[in-house]
């Protein structure tokens, strides 16, 4: 008699650790999910108020102003690079050839 209630009590036993840990395994996740929202949000905040911090400091150096950030039309257009009169001979510009 003694056995089997001792081999009643170990199934149980079992059963019991069984249960619990399927409960941590299935609960884990739901009670981490409300920790992880809380310190991503706690991370945003904290980056957000860093880099305002920041920017406020440094970022008015990082500006160019409006003539920095204008284009060169001629050094983009490639201006620069053409042959003129020196190199070759055979160009003018316009407002310098001769008329005969």
């Amino acid at each position: 008699m003694q056995a089997l209630s001792l081999t009643t009590a170990l199934w149980f036993l079992l059963i019991l650790f069984l249960v619990i840990g399927f409960v941590f395994v299935w609960a884990a996740p739901v009670v981490a999910i409300p920790f992880f929202l809380l310190a991503f949000v706690g991370f945003l905040i904290w980056r957000g108020t860093q880099r305002t911090r920041t920017s406020t400091v440094q970022g008015r150096e990082k500006v160019p102003t409006t003539r920095e950030a204008t284009a060169d039309r001629a050094y983009d257009s490639g201006l620069r690079d053409a042959p003129t009169a020196d190199q070759d001979g055979d160009w003018e510009p316009e407002h310098q050839q001769s008329r005969s």
